[in-house]
């Protein structure tokens, strides 16, 4: 498998589970040309569960730039937020407002969506996109994480 054509093995191993299979295609690909912004992102959360979260955040890094350079706010602020989670987790407070803040600039001229809802800028009482029904206000943190891609519970305050 060439290094270019290892982005679809990549897609398929991390659809597996296969993080570090995937890790390692999509390093080999990102070597030979720089990694579209979704590859970028996919190859973070590969890194994210391999335990490599430095790799993850700079990755991360580089997929919401190249959002941004494409103009695509949506997916740059759902990025923003990951890193948000991110620095927060390794107790980095001023990173992560930095973060949010990013988030929050980029939403502001956005219609309302599940990034809205997890950034907690959202109205509960207003169906998200693509649901097709109300939620109620518990069910909102669920749904916003199921839509934008949560993978574990965060910690209690």
């Amino acid at each position: 498998m060439t290094e270019l054509s290892a982005v679809p093995g990549a897609r398929e191993a991390a659809s597996r589970y296969a993080w570090t299979e995937a890790f390692d295609l999509l390093a080999a690909a990102d070597a030979v040309a720089p990694l579209e912004p979704d590859e970028l992102d996919l190859m973070a959360e590969c890194a994210w569960w391999i335990g490599k979260m430095r790799h993850c955040m700079a990755l991360r890094e580089r997929a919401y730039a190249a959002y941004r350079k494409q103009g695509d706010a949506r997916r740059a602020a759902r990025v923003a937020l990951e890193l948000t989670q991110h620095h927060g987790d390794l107790g980095e407070v001023g990173d992560a407002s930095a973060w949010l803040q990013n988030a929050s600039r980029l939403l502001d001229d956005q219609p309302e969506g599940a990034e809205h809802v997890r950034h907690g800028s959202g109205d509960a009482s207003k169906p998200l996109p693509d649901t097709g029904h109300s939620l109620e206000c518990r069910d909102v943190r669920q749904a916003a994480n199921d839509v934008v891609g949560e993978r574990a519970p965060r910690r209690p305050p």
